[in-house]
């Protein structure tokens, strides 16, 4: 009985001792496997080389844009300085024309953010300003050489009371031209020419001086990148500390374009314009942020903190810095 049981079993189960046969195929799978883009091939020319000078730069840049479509240098791209000389400017004149007295001039916006910022004492600010004038109309000298101009004040507040300022010296002067002559054909020599012989007046006479970028008209936004590559180059050519304006207003309008930055003739700063102007000056003049300052010249904080944001932002990124 023993032995019928072992043949049955086996019998059941010799699948399992008898190997079976495997069969290996082998075929190539049909998948796309994704290359990676190569870099492009870099189409190295024979150098040229040119004698420049300042009598033949503008025939030299005129003529490599002619041939290569455009010319851009490394003082094009990014400012040399990025503060003032004078970390605690304590005086400040502005130059210019409407852009700054639009509003009731540019200085009140100034005066009221400097009021409500705890860590900065007050700021003694004069605004001389020519409707529409370009920097050769301004005697630049004359204003710091005239003891007369800013000794005194009337305090309206105050019953009319006369107040002497015996100290009449400038810590830093914020220039500007008019708003197209960086750009405009007839007149962007004679800008540059006034940078660079204002700037060494005012520190000939112990202040240091600086540059208003100024702003795109609303109906021409394609100006900004002009403007901003002729400051950028006049700016450091002459080692001015350049405040980027123009560069707040291009970014504000295309992030909140509902928030008008101009007046009706889509050129002179809005009160909202003016604002934003007076909060980049600050900024750059101060190196602290402006975001949440209680002074608001009258704007709507909604407002006023998203002008105050993009300010700073512009700031920061601009001069590559943090703000405290």
């Amino acid at each position: 009985q023993t032995a019928v049981a072992l043949i049955v079993l086996m019998t059941v189960y010799s699948c399992s001792l008898i190997p079976k046969q495997v069969d290996v195929i082998s075929k190539p799978l049909d998948r796309q496997i994704a290359q990676p883009m190569l870099p492009r091939g870099i189409d190295l020319k024979e150098p040229y080389w040119y004698v420049v000078s300042e009598k033949n730069i503008e025939e030299f840049i005129e003529r490599v844009k002619k041939e290569e479509g455009r010319l851009v240098f490394a003082d094009d791209l990014t400012p040399k300085k990025n503060s003032p000389d004078n970390k605690k400017v304590k005086s400040l004149m502005l130059v210019g024309n409407s852009f700054f007295y639009y509003n009731n001039s540019l200085h009140k916006y100034i005066g009221d953010i400097v009021k409500h910022d705890d860590f900065i004492d007050d700021l003694k600010r004069r605004s001389i300003t020519i409707n529409g004038s370009a920097l050769s109309w301004h005697d630049v000298e004359s204003y710091l050489e005239n003891p007369n101009i800013g000794n005194f004040k009337i305090d309206t507040n105050n019953d009319n009371q006369y107040v002497p300022y015996p100290d009449t010296n400038i810590d830093a002067v914020i220039m500007m031209g008019c708003s197209l002559c960086p750009i405009h054909p007839e007149r962007k020599q004679s800008f540059k020419k006034y940078v660079k012989e204002h700037a060494m007046t005012i520190r000939a006479k112990g202040s240091e001086p600086m540059l208003f970028m100024s702003w795109a008209y609303k109906n021409k936004p394609e100006m900004f990148f002009d403007l901003k590559k002729e400051f950028l180059s006049v700016a450091n050519l002459n080692n001015l500390l350049l405040i980027p304006v123009g560069e707040a207003f291009y970014k504000f309008n295309n992030s909140h374009p509902e928030i008008d930055l101009y007046t009706s003739d889509l050129r002179h700063p809005s009160r909202e314009g003016s604002y934003m102007a007076a909060a980049v000056i600050f900024s750059t003049l101060y190196g602290r942020s402006t975001f949440g300052n209680a002074g608001m010249m009258n704007l709507t904080p909604e407002i006023a903190y998203k002008i105050q944001k993009v300010a700073d932002e512009t700031v920061e990124e601009f001069f590559q810095l943090q703000l405290k």
